[in-house]
């Protein structure tokens, strides 16, 4: 292991300026209610790397309906609405009803909502929300305006032949679509490739769960992700063969994917979530009486976390960069800075010992999730608390 000592007596450090945080890929999923619990859905959001999932916000209690079960995910980066609709049946014929599509505005975790369009699977591309409508087989473009409502909607056809029921769609970057679904006809699983366009549709595998629970999404990262809705299994999919690998699990080969609260969760469905690069820079720490930190505002950063730390305890373990035991100075910080502001402040009043110093880091909460402390230079490594970090 690699320790990084620097000789200083005095009780602060020269400005540092953060870099972009390790890119994982965050996806966006709600949980999967059961029929008539009267518990709120909760959208949670995935971090592929650590196969860990943090509640970001509750579905109203209106908007569960008689099913609280949540399809249709897609995020719109543009304007940070995580849209899903509610997937009900007609209680007579069992068909799927036309589900009504609501948003929750992930801005700083405020939750509004709106019934917009009929959709049970859907993804964002280039600014447009693509959705197939179960019982026509119709692939709907709509447009959203400012307030989230449906401004606009267009649609191709897909083809008679391809007589399916949808799981899911997710759109990857160059416009290609791919679905998991089920024949009508013989009741076989089929995930296919085709475009926006309705122009091109390219069998890929009868092996890859179809309508019967299992939800896709492209990570920020490019990769094609899945989630099986009946025993919460996350996984990576080869769009070329649709070969599935399991990502998440124990020693014993396990589906391990768990909340804050270390239960183990089931997600009716998955959508892309905001990139992890959301960078805090510019911090200026000023040590005259006491130290104040400042730094420059995060795109669409909600509140800050700031912590102090002793130079010493850093080690580099090859993974990651350890912080060891830290001090959490402002927790949800409202503004960009430790003084007096927004808030009355947190000034540090610490003083290291001679021939020690401290170092300051400060973190972006962005939609529905703390962004990390950045990565250490050089190296590139993440740099993590090993205890005393903000909740």
């Amino acid at each position: 292991m690699k320790r990084h000592r620097l000789e200083v007596s005095a009780a602060v450090l020269l400005p540092v300026l953060l870099v972009t945080p390790v890119r994982a890929a965050l996806l966006l999923a709600t949980d999967r209610g059961l029929i008539g619990d009267p518990a709120p859905a909760l959208v949670y959001s995935i971090d592929t790397g650590a196969c860990t999932a943090t509640r970001i916000s509750s579905i109203p209690e209106d908007v569960n309906g008689r099913s609280n079960n949540f399809n249709g995910n897609a995020y719109d980066a543009a304007t940070r609405r995580f849209y899903f609709s509610r997937f009900d049946r007609d209680p007579v014929t069992l068909l799927p009803d036309p589900a009504p599509l609501f948003f929750n505005d992930l801005m700083c975790g405020q939750v509004s909502a709106g019934i917009l369009v009929g959709a049970s699977n859907g993804d964002f591309h280039q600014g447009r929300f693509y959705y197939v409508e179960d019982r026509s087989r119709r692939l709907g473009q709509v447009t959203f305006g400012s307030d989230g409502l449906v401004q606009s909607e267009t649609s191709c056809q897909i083809p008679a032949s391809y007589n399916l029921a949808f799981g899911d769609i997710a759109i990857r970057s160059d416009a290609a679509l791919f679905a998991t679904s089920t024949r009508l006809s013989d009741s076989q699983d089929l995930f296919f490739k085709s475009d926006v366009s309705c122009s091109l549709f390219m069998e890929i595998t009868t092996s890859l769960p179809g309508a019967g629970g299992f939800q896709i999404a492209f990570g920020d990262d490019g990769v094609l992700y899945g989630v099986d809705a009946r025993n919460g299994g996350l996984f990576i999919i080869n769009t070329s063969t649709g070969d599935r690998t399991e990502i998440c699990t124990d020693s014993n080969g396990q589906t391990l994917l768990v909340d804050d609260l270390g239960n183990r969760l089931l997600f009716s469905d998955l959508a892309a979530g905001p990139p992890e690069g959301v960078q805090v820079s510019g911090l200026v720490v000023d040590g005259k009486s006491s130290t104040v930190l400042t730094w420059n505002p995060a795109p669409g950063a909600c509140h800050y976390d700031a912590i102090r730390g002793r130079l010493d305890d850093i080690v580099d373990d090859g993974l990651q960069t350890r912080l060891g035991e830290v001090q959490c100075l402002e927790d949800d910080s409202a503004d960009e800075t430790t003084g007096p502001g927004m808030e009355p402040g947190s000034p540090d009043t610490a003083v290291p010992l001679l021939g020690q110093g401290f170092f300051y880091l400060v973190r972006a909460y962005v939609d529905g999730a703390n962004r990390s402390y950045g990565l250490s230079a050089p190296g590139g490594l993440e740099r993590v608390p090993d205890a005393g970090d903000c909740p």
